[in-house]
């Protein structure tokens, strides 16, 4: 374009644009022309390659090692001739030992031992014990003890410890556990000044007396139950402590007879019929 022209204002002073026009033609045959141009240009110089580096100065040869000559190994000896079994010292059998017979021992009887029996100031000292681990705990209430007299002929003397007063109840919550727990304290330290393995039975406001004659009622009904059927009857798991009641409540019914069965926890007390 050679001038854009211009508008003017109402039509004065206007002025018409200018442009120049070229052939395709023209246009086509320039850049073909310019491109034979480009083929037919000889090529630009190359750079010549720099020299290569110098090769490695060579090695010295590594020294060879000195192989050492050992001396020459002894030679073997031959071994010595092994003895024929008929050339070999017999050897004589020992004399056959004599054992001396032992002498029996003698049938333990019930009089060789003597029962356990309760020490002097035994119920005074338990009391002591129970009383100052109570006070220690915190609780209000009062300690009394007693010695307990065998109710059968392989019983043994006993102390019965009994807890009572406003706390007393704290002791048997949670099935009892605070109650076991402070009659396992009693125990332990009585065994450790007392010098003595008497039982002792702690209890709280009569709990364990009251239980006592409820399980022993229990299996009276029970062995009239099994007198009349002939069949046993297996009661409910017990600990020890109150199964030692249900045997104590029978043991002299010439009719039934007891006995545990099971292991642990579930450990129950069968009754069964004497077989005539």
């Amino acid at each position: 374009m050679l001038d854009e022209g211009a508008r003017g204002v109402l039509g004065i002073g206007s002025r018409p644009a200018k442009v120049r026009l070229t052939p395709y033609a023209e246009v086509e045959a320039r850049t073909r022309a310019a491109a034979m141009a480009a083929m037919q240009a000889p090529p630009p110089p190359i750079a010549p390659l720099p020299p290569p580096p110098p090769p490695p100065p060579p090695r010295a040869p590594a020294p060879q090692p000195v192989m050492r000559q050992e001396p020459p190994a002894p030679a073997e000896q031959a071994p010595p001739p092994r003895r024929e079994f008929d050339e070999r010292p017999q050897r004589r059998a020992p004399p056959p030992r004599q054992v001396e017979p032992r002498p029996a021992r003698a049938p333990r009887s019930a009089e060789s031992e003597a029962p356990e029996t309760a020490p002097e100031g035994a119920a005074e000292m338990a009391r002591d014990i129970a009383q100052g681990i109570v006070e220690r705990m915190g609780l209000d209430a009062v300690v009394e003890a007693h010695i307990q007299e065998p109710r059968a002929s392989d019983d043994t003397v006993s102390l019965y410890v009994n807890v009572s007063g406003p706390d007393a109840e704290m002791l048997l919550t949670y099935q009892s556990e605070g109650l076991n727990a402070l009659q396992t304290m009693i125990q332990t330290m009585w065994a450790h000044q007392a010098k003595s393995n008497l039982r002792i039975t702690v209890d709280a406001d009569g709990y364990k007396a009251a239980r006592e004659r409820r399980i022993m009622q229990m299996a009276q009904r029970m062995a009239e139950r099994v007198i009349s059927s002939g069949r046993p009857v297996t009661l409910e798991p017990m600990p020890a402590s109150e199964r030692r009641f249900v045997h104590l409540a029978l043991r002299d019914d010439d009719r039934i007879y007891t006995e545990s069965q099971g292991e642990g926890a579930s450990r129950k007390v069968v009754i069964k019929l004497k077989q005539q």
